[in-house]
């Protein structure tokens, strides 16, 4: 017998506004409410009744709105479609940055479906599948037969090139038929796609996993002996953080980091105590360079510059480190012999962070001939609206001086702008401004 003695939970929506509690909580504690009051088994009219009755006046006027929902079931999936919490798109942002993504390296194989098979070559005899072919969903494609067939472009052909034969979808040529044929893929931009031909990281392997550490090389920072030493406390850590604290700091003594460091650099055996840290679990000190150390950048790049000396085609920058060649054959040969330097000084790499035969680099097309500013950032120049305050001359200004080498007369173009930035100037937008801006954007390299 049912028990109505029980009193429902509050009210869901009795105002206009947002709900005091999430959609799932409550409907959570109304289900209860309807097993604890022993009323499963009643009318579903009457439990839908219920339902609306339970939601306030607010809540019973939106559910007017959401369309016809005769049952109980119905009823709560409206509901719960309407008053859900979307996720947020921060949330959604820092899943999707998680995911593995995969470079679109394009189609192995050439494909032709039934239809066309059918309609053009219903003469020719049609082969088993020879092979399972996936989508780039992973989804499988179905695959009836395959046909060889003669191929043809300029003076090339190829007398008997195998298409895989699909039951649905449309027809696409693959990179099996464009190598064959000598084809050269560009990009929108015309510049030729370099394919990665040499599997880098299979040749040197050692070079992509583990953690370096310089072994010609030391670090002893110089101290000014009028500072007084200051002793760091115990950062009180809490308990629920103590055994991933304690993990990352067995991680480190495993890898030999406490006692190498993100520089790959030792420190030297008199400097060591100057990095000493407490923890719950006791006293540790660096044995490499760590973050927050001011010589390190210096330090740091001063050995990469003295380990890459003398090789062509390299450009350092701290950790980044440049590759470049005018032809593939002399790219590889300069990539190899910067991987042979840093074989020889125990150094590694980030696989995850490194790319290959890239055709841009920070804003800028790579080409045989030299480089040249990317379109996409050119185009957003030219599309900027004219500056309305100093912020946005300044903002302009930076973006437009980042190709200032293929802008020739850029400080006397910019005269009119610049001189709107400087402190005691009041803004006055004049007919010069504008004619500065419009130079700039007419003569963007292309």
């Amino acid at each position: 017998m049912a028990d109505c003695s029980l009193p429902p939970p509050s009210l869901f929506l009795a105002l206009p506004g947002e709900p005091p509690v999430p959609w799932s909580h409550w409907i959570s504690s109304f289900e209860t409410y309807i097993l604890a009051a022993d009323l499963e088994e009643v009318l579903d009219g009457r439990k839908r009744a219920l339902l609306l009755h339970c939601l306030g006046a607010e809540g019973q006027r939106v559910f007017g709105t959401l369309g016809t929902a005769t049952k109980y079931t119905e009823a709560v999936e409206l509901l719960k479609t309407h008053f859900a919490a979307p996720q947020s798109a921060l949330l959604r942002r820092i899943i999707f940055r998680r995911r593995h993504q995969h470079s679109d390296t394009g189609a192995t194989v050439s494909l032709l479906n039934l239809v066309t098979c059918t309609r053009f070559f219903s003469h020719e005899s049609m082969g088993p599948p020879s092979t399972t072919l996936r989508g780039y969903a992973n989804s499988e494609i179905d695959i009836v037969g395959s046909l060889q067939l003669p191929v043809s472009y300029g003076e090339k052909t190829l007398p008997a090139f195998r298409f895989h034969v699909a039951r649905h979808g449309t027809n696409l040529l693959g990179l099996d038929l464009f190598n064959g044929l000598g084809f050269t893929l560009l990009d929108t931009t015309g510049s030729e796609i370099h394919a990665v031909a040499t599997p880098w990281q299979q040749q040197w392997p050692a070079l992509f996993s583990g953690v370096g550490c310089l072994e010609t090389f030391t670090h002893q920072p110089l101290l000014d002996p009028t500072v007084t030493p200051v002793i760091q406390p115990l950062r009180r850590s809490p308990l629920a953080l103590r055994d991933d604290i304690s993990a990352e700091l067995q991680r480190m003594l495993d890898d030999d980091i406490i006692e190498q460091g993100y520089l790959q650099v030792p420190l030297h055996t008199d400097s060591r105590n100057l990095t000493a840290f407490i923890t719950h679990k006791g006293v540790f000190r660096y044995k490499c360079m760590g973050f927050g150390l001011s010589s390190a950048p210096s330090c740091f790049q001063k050995i990469m510059a003295s380990i890459f000396a003398g090789i062509p085609g390299v450009a350092i920058y701290l950790d980044d480190i440049v590759v470049h060649g005018a032809t593939a054959e002399s790219h590889d040969e300069h990539l190899h012999s910067v991987f042979s330097a840093m074989a020889k000084h125990h150094l590694t790499l980030n696989g995850e962070k490194c790319i290959f035969a890239a055709p841009s680099f920070v804003g800028f097309r790579l080409l045989a001939d030299g480089t040249y500013p990317l379109l996409s950032n050119t185009e957003a120049i030219h599309r900027l609206p004219e500056p309305t305050s100093a912020t946005q001359v300044a903002c302009f200004l930076g973006m437009t001086a980042y190709y200032l080498r293929f802008l020739p007369h850029y400080s006397a173009m910019t005269a009119p702008l610049r001189k709107l930035l400087k402190q005691d100037e009041p803004w006055l937008w004049s007919p010069a401004c504008s004619d500065a801006v419009r130079l700039l954007k007419s003569q963007r390299a292309s």
